[in-house]
């Protein structure tokens, strides 16, 4: 059975899932939008993208919210699930390309995107949709407000970041041989391109909202130091699960490999592989084919870095939940530290 954040109630859940519909029926239906055919596309982009996965971060931002207010109504409630809409709109923005560059066949347990009939090329083109459609959303719903602006420069912060970590991975993929694949290279790919946007920009974003007005920075320094640092445990879990994990839930099976991709395995590998183990690591790794990804494999078991990859997930736990535990009274750690559960032992 899946988790599910227990400070998020059910009622919350199903009430947060109705929200994207009416932010859509407000888009369609907007005066500059009159468009039939545009509207239509719209709606079903959106629809295959966006509510079909894990919700982990819209729904972070409710739970992150709560924890720093306290009791709320369901009034209070509905601009908050406006804006976890936002950052899901966000995430589904990088996952298009990045499914398009990584040659990726399946996401959140379907075809992805550009592969579905009439899409292809196209894809490219929505994913600026799905940002322009998020854009629109924050200036409807919280221009006038003193959070909005704010709210805004954090989005592009978050953008650009997020970008930036997709070019590194890019750009070491590309590089010839293994001498990019080391660990300071991946940790600043797993910084920007995975902590920003999946863990600091669903709690700052709930932090800016709360406040309704200057953030204050020394808060946010805290706040971003930690989600950096599980955004890095998300990059080796998702690591290992495109390797060791079910492709029937995870929906993917040794991509990273056949992508030629900087992963926390190839790294560990490349430090106790034996020649044969490099020979075979070098003839196979970054090329197309199950057989190739299978040989890989095989090496990274012989290595045992499966275990070796289990013990440090819960050393990265508890270096995080450390953290958490010091920091003040002003941030509430419940968010961090359910979040941190929920991903431990992850299976998807």
């Amino acid at each position: 059975m899946a988790k599910r954040r227990q400070s998020v109630s059910i009622q919350e859940e199903d009430a947060f899932k109705l929200v994207i519909d009416e932010l859509m029926e407000e888009i369609v239906w907007h005066p500059t939008h009159e468009d039939v055919d545009v509207a239509t596309w719209l709606l079903k982009m959106v629809d295959y993208n966006v509510p079909r996965g894990k919700q982990l971060r819209g729904r972070g931002v409710i739970s992150a919210y709560k924890s720093f207010v306290g009791n709320v109504t369901k009034h209070d409630l509905k601009p908050v699930y406006i804006l976890g809409w936002c950052v899901e709109l966000f995430a589904a923005s990088f996952y298009i390309p990045e499914d398009i560059i990584r040659g990726s066949v399946t996401r959140r347990g379907q075809l992805c995107w550009h592969l579905v009939d009439e899409v292809g090329k196209a894809a490219v083109n929505d994913a600026f949709l799905l940002q322009s459609v998020m854009y629109f959303i924050l200036d409807l719903h919280f221009k006038g407000k003193a959070c909005h602006k704010y709210l805004t420069k954090l989005f592009h912060k978050c953008f650009f970041n997020t970008t930036l970590g997709q070019n590194m991975d890019s750009r070491i993929g590309k590089a010839q041989g293994f001498k990019e694949f080391t660990m300071e290279n991946y940790y600043r790919i797993s910084k920007y391109k995975v902590g920003y946007f999946s863990f600091y920009l669903p709690i700052a974003s709930s932090w800016i909202l709360q406040a309704d007005g200057t953030p204050k920075e020394e808060e946010l320094k805290l706040i971003e130091e930690i989600a950096l640092e599980m955004g890095h445990l998300f990059q080796v879990q998702d690591d290992y699960l495109d390797c060791f994990g079910n492709p029937n839930v995870t929906g993917r099976y040794g991509t990273t490999i056949q992508g030629n991709c900087s992963s926390w395995f190839i790294i560990m590998a490349l430090k106790k592989m034996d020649c044969e183990q490099e020979r075979v690591l070098k003839e196979h790794y970054g090329k197309p084919g199950s057989e190739r990804v299978h040989r890989v494999i095989k090496v990274f078991r012989d290595l045992d870095l499966v275990e070796e990859y289990r013990q440090y997930e819960i050393k990265c736990y508890k270096a995080i939940m450390k953290k958490i535990t010091k920091l003040p009274e002003s941030i509430p750690a419940l968010y961090f530290s359910e979040t941190l559960d929920l991903i431990l032992k992850r299976e998807k």
